[in-house]
């Protein structure tokens, strides 16, 4: 239900905007008289497109969440499990997931924020020490 939720704030705007369209090309019909049959079945075939691209969203949204849980609970970080990036903000993510994963197992270019800590951790933005 939480995974549900996060969907639909996440596609709110769209979902607010299918809406307007609905009723805008409800009101279309109506203002050229059109019998209330007409309607009614426009709006439900609206409704039914937007059921099936709102199931088709959320079924790889929730694909998407499933594989991130797996890829955070595996004792290495492996980008090969992930699937192909959709855009460029999973790029970036991943991009960060790659120097973190360096500045852990490698000990590569660590922040100054951590100049003494060799245990292995990941690093975690705002920790005291």
């Amino acid at each position: 239900m939480e995974l549900l939720r996060a969907y639909l704030k996440q596609t709110k705007i769209f979902l607010i905007a299918f809406v307007f369209a609905v009723a805008a090309s409800a009101a279309v019909v109506c203002l050229y008289q059109l019998p209330a049959e007409a309607v009614i079945y426009m709006a439900v075939l609206w409704l039914g497109a937007g059921a099936a691209a709102f199931l088709y969203g959320y079924v790889r949204y929730r694909q998407k969440a499933q594989t991130l849980c797996l890829v955070e609970k595996a004792p290495e970080i492996n980008l090969d499990r992930l699937d192909e990036t959709t855009d460029e903000v999973e790029l970036l993510y991943r991009e960060i997931i790659r120097k973190l994963d360096g500045m852990r197992m490698g000990g590569g270019d660590r922040p100054a924020a951590f100049p003494g800590r060799d245990d292995g951790l990941l690093y975690h933005v705002g920790t005291s020490d």
